[in-house]
């Protein structure tokens, strides 16, 4: 597992995809981002939050996921799975629903 401290550029909510800037910083990764990683805790814009980047971890679900579905980031940073023509080289070691948080290998 590979965890790296960054500030993020806004509040991120715990166990969400995040996207890292061309500063450093990072922040909630939307839906048209490959995600970077996933933070641990919630975060607070300017303090340091550590990001998950290789491993597993937990990350929430934002809609019903099934065990090794590959997964990547809806607009609000939450798991959602791939379609058929999409990868993110990330998938879920077990199912949810949404709302729930889940164990993820990247």
């Amino acid at each position: 597992m590979s965890i790296h401290s960054h500030k993020p550029a806004a509040d991120i909510e715990a166990a969400r995809f995040v996207a890292l800037n061309a500063d450093g910083t990072v922040q909630t990764a939307g839906a048209t981002i490959a995600p970077y990683g996933v933070n641990g805790l919630k975060a607070t814009a300017g303090d340091i939050t550590d990001v998950t980047t290789s491993g597993s971890g937990m990350v929430e679900a934002g809609d019903a996921i099934s065990a090794g579905n590959e997964i990547k980031s809806d607009a609000n940073g939450k798991a959602i799975k791939c379609t058929a023509s999409e990868h993110s080289f990330i998938f879920a070691q077990e199912s949810a629903v949404a709302g729930e948080h889940l164990r993820y290998t990247k």
